[in-house]
């Protein structure tokens, strides 16, 4: 009785560990699961059947980190994949939101692909900004190595606006 007893107690510390490490799992990736939605430019294959791409479920992390000091926020954003000119960032009120279309491109016109994990088509990602930023040209982004890097500058006035921002 006493080693069915133990083996019990066992099981329940392993669950339990279990759950707690989906429970952190699931927190650290709230907000960074997007659904991408099938874009205008996906292709279709020569015999008039969509592309590969459109079997796959269209879920992706997109992983990014908020960075306060006194004066500005960074934010950093994965995004491998794409070109500068496919992403657009735009800020209203204490939302950040990044959009953009990843491509879906054939890479070879003979064989079929065994293995797609890759999300494509557009996604948008909105992140909750810790306070009000500037308007005007004090926004900066920067895209390299399938990284986004957004600068903006804290502000103190309390009126509702919307930023565009370019990236350079």
């Amino acid at each position: 009785m006493r080693v069915l007893e133990e083996l019990k107690q066992g099981l329940e510390e392993a669950w339990e560990t279990v759950a707690e490490g989906w429970q952190r799992l699931r927190q650290q990736a709230a907000g960074a699961v997007i659904r991408f939605k099938s874009g205008e430019h996906d292709t279709m294959s020569e015999e008039g059947r969509a592309d590969p791409s459109q079997r796959l479920g269209r879920w992706a992390i997109l992983a990014g980190d908020v960075y306060e000091d006194e004066n500005k926020i960074l934010v950093r954003l994965e995004v491998p994949g794409l070109n500068k000119d496919d992403l657009h960032i735009e800020v209203r009120d204490d939302v950040l939101t990044v959009g953009g279309e990843k491509r879906f491109q054939r890479e070879l016109t003979e064989g079929h692909y065994r293995l797609l994990q890759c999300a494509y088509g557009s996604f948008s990602r909105q992140l909750r900004l810790p306070v009000r930023v500037r308007a005007g040209g004090e926004a900066k982004a920067t895209y390299r190595d399938g990284v986004l890097r957004i600068e903006l500058q804290k502000d103190t006035d309390a009126q509702s606006r919307a930023i565009n921002i370019q990236i350079s």
